[in-house]
């Protein structure tokens, strides 16, 4: 299977994963909704962005550890690939155990940071335990998925992350319908989690058994190695969190507790589509670290830029359903009372491409070596952003949020990682700006028949209708930009059919 195909089998089973993401919160969210008061829910969503910050202890390992394995596969050094598996695996323990001090340390804090009363104490108590716990058992297993991400076992890995989102929606909704409450939410992640960490590690031990076999014993130096790799990712990704996972933290600090769940149901389209805008292009990041690792330059350069490029157009083409559709589903969905209103819609559409720009030149740099000052830049970013979010909710309420993420994204992640990823790359500056002018161009007249649509359609199917019609003219106007891409010569056929390759 050629590393093209890899990635279009990666991307099917992301979409399914999507969808399954989507049953999730359209069948989830209202049920909790009619069993726990919001204030509580909304509680329950500023603890689970604590535990976000405390998943970070692992310094990054378990985020590079594919791209590192990958990297070794693509020089054919299985030995390194043992190396890196054994400390990832020692690191997981350590992780294990330093896990439940952190979460009791944080868990005495809570009261003072999120205003918790002893009944929101006793609420969350219960189902945070059973969260503690799925984390200590599966940290040790992760290396295992690592190594299976970094060798593109693409059809197991896909599956398994389906058949995961599948059954934690599955659990999830058969206990929230006998009355667990947030119980339910917390076994539905739980359960899933711990089991297939394990039917990672049989995985492993059927396909590439040569791994499990003659394992170094682990090491301070290739800890720090470990370490170091790593340490670009988790900056990037503790800034991330700052900048995409701390709204409920500042809306609860800011004494809004009761706008969380209103933010939290009128972004969760955006949230969702945000990941589908992303599916495709992340899923051939191994396969670009393979490239890197063989050396081949003029190749490497080629496929970044085609990537670049195909990050901004489905950017554009998911901001389109956010615009036209959004406003009516959620008032379908979850009622009017939980949506915030056509600005924030708006804001929520811009933040979508410019965090997805911000996204591929983060991701597409670090692939190539600049993991760590990319993970400066994401963390530069994150603090921008709860600096401003603050303020700016003050002043401006939900719109602030939205605001904050996309000044934050601009003045530190965006042209940070342009000037790193054009070194890296050996890409032209002015050919990417050539190429997001283009886009720009053409998009922007379709966006904003899209912000007119869903501001003025009544119901949920004339916006949806109106957005396959605004799609398909949108798919027209930036084919220039996709048609480089390494398409299968069977699926090219069909696109120049239609004259769209």
């Amino acid at each position: 299977m050629t590393r093209a195909r890899k990635a279009v089998v990666t991307s099917a089973f992301g979409y399914l994963q999507f969808g399954a993401a989507i049953v999730l919160g359209l069948v989830v969210t209202p049920m909790v909704l009619q069993q726990v008061d919001p204030r509580a829910y909304g509680l329950w969503l500023a603890v689970g962005e604590l535990l976000g910050y405390l998943a970070l202890a692992d310094i990054g390992v378990f985020a590079v550890l594919p791209w590192t394995i990958a990297e070794a596969e693509g020089r054919r050094d299985r030995e390194e690939i043992r190396v890196f598996m054994t400390n990832g695996v020692a690191l997981g323990v350590a992780l294990a155990a330093v896990t439940p001090a952190s979460i009791a340390a944080v868990w005495f804090l809570a009261p003072s940071v999120l205003g918790l009363t002893a009944a929101d104490r006793a609420l969350v108590g219960g189902p945070l335990t059973i969260l503690v716990v799925a984390s200590v058992v599966s940290a040790p297993l992760a290396a295992f998925n690592a190594a299976l991400i970094g060798l593109q076992d693409v059809t197991f890995v896909g599956g398994t992350a389906v058949a995961r989102s599948v059954l934690m929606a599955g659990m999830t909704v058969i206990l929230l319908a006998r009355g667990w409450g947030l119980y339910a939410l917390a076994i539905g992640a739980a359960v899933p989690t711990v089991l297939f960490a394990f039917l990672n590690v049989f995985r492993v031990a059927r396909t590439e058994p040569s791994l499990l076999g003659g394992w170094p014993r682990p090491s301070t130096r290739h800890m720090r190695r470990l370490v170091s790799e790593g340490v670009g990712g988790w900056l990037g990704g503790f800034g991330w969190r700052l900048s995409a996972m701390s709204n409920s933290l500042v809306l609860a600090a800011t004494g809004r507790a009761d706008l969380i769940a209103i933010y939290a149901c009128t972004s969760k389209t955006t949230q969702l589509l945000l990941q589908l805008a992303w599916i495709v292009p992340d899923s051939a990041l191994v396969g670009l670290i393979q490239i890197h690792g063989e050396g081949r330059a003029a190749r490497r350069r080629e496929i970044t830029d085609a990537l670049l490029k195909l990050y901004l157009v489905l950017a554009g083409g998911v901001a389109i359903l956010v615009l036209a559709v959004n406003p009516a589903f959620v008032r379908w969905w979850v009622g009017a009372e939980f949506f915030g209103g056509a600005a924030l819609n708006l804001l929520l559409a811009a933040s979508l491409i410019v965090s997805s720009f911000a996204h591929a030149v983060a991701a597409l740099g670090s692939v190539l070596g600049r993991r760590l000052t990319l993970g400066a830049a994401g963390l530069l970013q994150g603090g921008a952003y709860v600096l401003m979010a603050f303020g700016l909710v003050l002043w401006l309420g939900l719109e602030g949020l939205v605001a904050a993420a996309i000044v934050s994204a601009a003045i530190t992640m965006i042209p940070i990682g342009l000037l790193a990823l054009t070194q890296v790359a050996d890409l032209s500056p002015s050919r990417v700006g050539r190429d997001v002018g283009v886009w720009s161009w053409r998009a922007i007249p379709v966006l904003a028949a899209a912000a007119a649509t869903g501001a003025a359609a009544p119901g949920v199917w004339a916006p949806a209708v109106a957005s396959l019609a605004l799609g398909i003219a949108y798919l027209w106007l930036t084919r220039s930009l996709y048609v480089e891409l390494p398409i299968d010569a069977r699926y090219r056929r069909l696109l120049a059919a239609v004259r769209l390759a």
